[in-house]
């Protein structure tokens, strides 16, 4: 057997490790685990390379995960602390190998992806559509309308998580022949999309809907055959949530909460200029009578968790990332059968950076792994890509 083409079982697992993000944090943490195990023994047991941390594409990952590991090390002596955390879910953007992209059905990718979800996007309509609750709500007042939140932590990561499948759903429709589409599974992905943006603007969660509105102006930039669809899509959804703030109100508490906790940031910063304080130790740091919380800004919190030289190692990884995307839109234009899966993997970037300005990315273990996912499976085709040109040269 080729060592290059994977077992079954391997893209099968990937597969499942992959979507398991819309199960929740216990299968999902499992079964990412258990994908990490399976690979390191299909790769011993093949004799594949597992030179994978330092090979050309992921040095800027290396030295980013090189940079946490010695911010927790340091926070642990100089706080005088018992444990050293670590934000693992980065090893996911390993898990991706070259052996795996030769075995990957990207249709299969997107299908699973939306498979896994459907029964938290069905238990959050559940939850939204109770009559107990809207009879408790106008009681109370609709502000106490509950968020949906699927399977996930909380409606936040629930609403992120949906917008990001709609970018592989966005990209697989707009696709010709190659997305192997039929029209009754294109039916059930425009059912799909609908549900998730009701839910999203009906949990009220704004970063989602920012998300979802990012992604629709995306999609009408890139495919200007669609820029009827995507008016009409953007439009709706600023009527619902129009809608929404009339009948809900407007949380203007939380924006004020999000810039004293800002601002509470970057005075730690200025005290620990140069590791930060550590990964996850804003709980340790009080600010006035409450618990430090986070900042709501991706940049901010890597630079406060790992100081400025790991900020330095994040933006590497970033710039690596941007240039790789880059490389693979102009290798694969439209009518290639990598066209549409790198046009999701260019979507859910683009939202990786626009949820990261409203949150912390890092601070949410679900989304870290859906986000390192599609990281690894950026370089990893980025990887192929120079290894043919090599060989056609």
């Amino acid at each position: 057997m080729n060592p290059d083409q994977p077992k079954k079982f391997e893209t099968v697992y990937f597969y499942l490790a992959f979507s398991s993000f819309s199960l929740g944090i216990a299968i999902q943490t499992g079964l990412t685990m258990s994908f990490l195990l399976v690979q390191i023994i299909a790769a011993l047991s093949a004799r594949r390379s597992l030179g994978t941390l330092v090979v050309r594409g992921r040095r800027s990952g290396f030295a980013f995960l090189l940079a946490m590991i010695t911010a927790a090390v340091v926070a642990q002596f100089k706080f005088d602390t018992n444990s050293a955390e670590l934000q693992w879910a980065l090893l996911a953007y390993w898990s991706v190998t070259a052996a795996l992209i030769n075995g990957v059905r990207w249709e299969w990718v997107h299908r699973a992806l939306l498979i896994a979800s459907v029964p938290g996007l069905l238990y959050s309509l559940y939850w939204l559509l109770r009559p107990e609750e809207i009879a408790w709500a106008l009681e109370r007042g609709f502000h106490m309308y509950p968020r949906a939140a699927g399977f996930l932590s909380n409606a936040i990561t629930n609403a992120e998580g949906l917008a990001v499948l709609g970018c592989w759903s966005l990209a697989r429709l707009s696709a010709g022949l190659e997305a192997k589409l039929g029209r009754g599974e294109r039916r059930w992905i425009y059912i799909h999309l609908a549900l998730s943006i009701l839910v999203v603007v009906f949990s009220r969660v704004r970063a989602g809907i920012v998300g979802f509105t990012v992604l629709l102006l995306l999609h009408a930039l890139a495919k200007p055959q669609y820029r009827r669809f995507a008016l009409a899509a953007w439009l709706t959804m600023a009527v619902l949530f129009a809608s929404g703030i009339a009948i809900f109100g407007f949380n203007t508490a939380s924006i004020q909460e999000r810039l004293d906790l800002m601002g509470h940031s970057v005075q730690l910063l200025a005290e620990n200029p140069w590791f930060g304080i550590g990964p996850e130790r804003f709980e340790e740091h009080l600010m006035g009578d409450r618990q430090g919380g986070h900042p709501h800004n991706t940049l901010l919190a890597v630079a406060v968790e790992t100081g400025l030289l790991g900020l330095l190692a994040y933006l590497s990884l970033m710039a690596a990332l941007i240039g790789q995307l880059w490389r693979l839109w102009r290798a694969y234009p439209e009518g290639d059968p990598l066209h549409w899966p790198v046009q999701s993997l260019c979507y859910a970037f683009a939202l990786y950076w626009t949820f990261g300005f409203f949150d912390y990315n890092f601070g949410d273990t679900e989304l870290q792994i859906l986000h390192c996912f599609h990281w690894g499976l950026i370089t990893q085709l980025w990887l192929a890509l120079r290894q043919r040109a090599g060989e056609a040269t």
